[in-house]
Formats: structure tokens, C-alpha cells, sequence
């Protein structure tokens, strides 16, 4: 079966080149992955730089965990660690916001700059 996803992506440590380095990984393992534009945001219960954010939608025939696991593999390999997230410092963080018809991560949701780019998207 194949499944939609939409991704919430951030960073803010050296936002812009970890940005780039995010989409080039994406796009190898999502041949139609499609981004967002990408905005500034402050950050939400942190101390730290603003973050530059964007969403992207893709489809995939893996279930949800082999998803979540390459994706948290995607931050590894960036050098974003739980233990900089905590110090409020993330080279990358890529979160499933919607897999199928199951919504994840529902504060997010709720965050002006996630329905500000979810427009963007051409929505299943």
C-alpha cells in the first residue's frame, strides 16, 4: 500500500546548509518528495537562534517505522543528537506530522507556521 506522509523540517544550528544537506537526503530516499518554501520562525519552549522551517509531502510504500527509523537515521548522520536538542541545539529535526490518514506530533498542528505551509502542499 502506499502511504502519503507530510514532514515538519527544522533546524536551527547553521539552519541554512543543514537545510540543503536535509533536502538532498530526502530526495534520495522520496523520488517525489515536494517541498515547501522555507520560513523563520522563533523557537517553542527553547532558548535558541531562531529555527528556519519548511514541510514537505512524499509517498512511500514502508510502514510507519521504517519511516520514523530512516528519518532519525537522516538526523544521525547530520549530527543531531538528543542530547543537543536538550542543550536547545538542532542541526536537524524531521518529524512525520502525517502518515496515511494518522496525524502525529498534534501540537504541532497548531503551530501558525505548520498551517502557513501546509498550504503550500498538494494535499492528498
Amino acid at each position: 500500500m502506499i502511504n502519503k506522509i507530510i514532514l515538519a523540517i527544522g533546524s536551527n544550528y547553521d539552519p541554512m546548509v543543514n537545510m540543503d544537506q536535509a533536502e538532498i537526503y530526502l530526495r534520495d530516499i522520496f523520488a517525489d518528495i515536494q517541498f515547501t518554501r522555507r520560513i523563520w520562525t522563533e523557537p517553542i519552549g527553547i532558548d535558541s537562534d531562531p529555527f528556519l522551517n519548511c514541510m514537505a509531502m512524499a509517498s512511500t510504500q514502508d510502514d510507519f517505522e521504517q519511516v520514523q527509523g530512516t528519518l532519525k537515521q537522516v538526523e544521525w548522520q547530520m549530527g543531531s543528537t538528543h542530547q543537543e536538542h536538550c542543550r536547545g541545539l538542532v542541526k536537524i529535526d524531521l518529524d512525520i506530522l502525517l502518515f496515511g490518514k494518522r496525524r502525529y506530533h498534534n501540537a504541532d498542528w497548531r503551530r501558525s507556521y505548520v498551517s502557513t505551509l501546509i498550504e503550500e502542499l498538494p494535499l492528498p
